[in-house]
């Protein structure tokens, strides 16, 4: 009978125990999933306001949810909102060490800033609110919740943040970065990126007085040649101009986008009459992850590691701690 009750005793003690044994293997470290860079939830970032031109402390995803809900429309699928975070956040990243590496700070001591042209847009959780009315509970929460299932989450190439860089849409293709920068980063490849034609900017077309067109032209090459107009055209990977000859002079597509404040560097040029017509594919400069064709990818089913893997071919999914 003793020996019953002990063999009673040790069936419970075990039945008792296997759930949290259970528990315990299916808590696998995420190094197996992902590089052991720790990451502090409760990390704070600095961020110079621009328009306040103030600096602030605020938690890191916050942060990170704040240039989501600036840069990326709310109505978009959500592994695309998913994938944006991951980029932001790697962005980021590089911008912080890149910061701390210089001793000439341009954010006012901050490790960011909120001017899109030198860092990434960026909105509060108030300004949120004010853009979106009355659907700006639902938005909010629905990026804020994309941002934080990805928390911590950022793309690194040889143990280092990667230059995530993004744009609105292109003509189908993506930039390599060499050819918009000069610079060769070799996850930063021209890809195919399928659904460019939902974009709104997919096509976009814009006309200057031939006299302007001219005028503008001669401020930079006091040369220029009024009896040339266009000569030929050689165009980068992802379609846009590489060079163009205006009025006998080699200019590069990023200087006329830039001279002509033009959505993207990929156009066609022709002279009608007393004006000069540019038809622009896409928007921005190409390089990187389309946002656009990052939601056509989400509506088909892809995952954001899946997006995030088309458009920055040889990075991987690290953790990063601020």
């Amino acid at each position: 009978m003793k020996k019953f009750f002990l063999w009673i005793l040790t069936v419970s003690l075990l039945v008792f125990a296997l759930p949290f044994l259970a528990v315990n293997m299916r808590k696998t470290p995420k190094e197996e999933k992902k590089n052991n860079i720790e990451f502090d939830s409760d990390s704070k970032i600095s961020v110079y306001i621009n328009d306040e031109k103030n600096c602030v402390e605020m938690p890191f995803e916050e942060y990170i949810t704040g240039v989501v809900c600036a840069e990326m429309p709310a109505l978009f699928e959500v592994e695309a909102i998913k994938a944006q975070a991951v980029a932001t956040r790697t962005y980021t990243a590089s911008k912080i060490k890149a910061s701390s590496a210089n001793a000439d700070n341009t954010h006012s001591g901050a490790a960011v800033c909120t001017n899109p042209a030198h860092c990434q847009a960026y909105i509060s959780k108030k300004e949120a609110y004010q853009k979106w009315g009355e659907n700006a509970e639902t938005f909010y929460n629905k990026i804020s919740s994309a941002v934080f299932s990805t928390k911590g989450e950022i793309l690194t190439y040889q143990d280092e943040p990667i230059r995530a860089v993004f744009h609105s849409s292109n003509s189908g293709r993506t930039e390599n970065a060499a050819d918009v920068w000069g610079g060769d980063f070799p996850y930063l490849k021209s890809v195919e990126s399928g659904g460019e034609n939902l974009s709104p900017k997919y096509q976009t077309e814009y006309t200057v007085d031939y006299n302007v067109f001219a005028d503008t032209i001669k401020a930079e090459y006091p040369d220029a040649d009024l009896t040339k107009f266009v000569g030929n055209i050689t165009r980068t990977e992802g379609g846009s101009v590489n060079t163009i000859e205006i009025f006998g002079n080699e200019i590069k597509g990023t200087k006329m986008r830039s001279l002509f404040m033009l959505k993207s560097a990929n156009f066609d040029i022709k002279k009608e009459g007393q004006n000069v017509i540019f038809t622009v594919h896409g928007y921005g400069h190409g390089v990187g992850m389309s946002q656009y064709g990052a939601n056509y990818m989400a509506s088909q089913g892809k995952n954001y590691v899946e997006i995030l893997q088309n458009y920055y071919q040889g990075a991987q999914i690290s953790m990063y701690k601020p």
